[in-house]
């Protein structure tokens, strides 16, 4: 394994894919969670997907998803947001998926503590827990290599 770029826990300026377009990256920047211990041998970094959407307080919180709180995202800095480790994607740490890396306020825009950081561990498991509900990104996808399929 090499270094990484980006440090774990570090929410990103990225271009997460669509899922309409699964192997390119998406069209515009959004805030993301990459979570790496180690990146890979070629420098990619496991990112999670992340969404300010608002979540339906009554609604059932799936497995592998995380709601952070109004009071859980301010102390991070930000407005509430949901995390859903189900959507997952490995990308290169490039210009192309990362634009801004190096700007400041645009790329890393904060790195998670400890605690948040194992709640994001715990939601990952979970997630993992049931491969066959995981949804797949980026160029290293299964959907974007001929010949490979997704783990089930």
């Amino acid at each position: 394994m090499t270094q990484s770029l980006l440090p774990v826990g570090a929410f990103v300026w990225c271009r997460l894919p669509m899922s309409e377009n699964p192997c390119n990256p998406g069209p515009k920047d959004h805030l993301h969670l990459v979570y790496v211990e180690d990146s890979t041998d070629d420098g990619s970094v496991l990112t999670i997907y992340t969404t300010s959407a608002i979540w339906e307080p009554k609604a059932r919180t799936p497995i592998g998803v995380l709601v952070v709180t109004s009071e859980l995202a301010s102390a991070m800095g930000q407005k509430p947001f949901v995390l859903d480790a189900t959507r997952i994607a490995l990308l290169p740490v490039t210009s192309e998926w990362f634009p801004g890396l190096a700007e400041p306020g645009h790329g890393i825009v904060l790195i998670a503590d400890e605690s948040f950081q194992k709640k994001v561990t715990s939601t990952a498991h979970a997630a993992l827990s049931r491969a066959s509900n995981l949804e797949y990104f980026a160029p290293k996808a299964p959907s974007c290599q001929p010949g490979l399929t997704p783990p089930s």
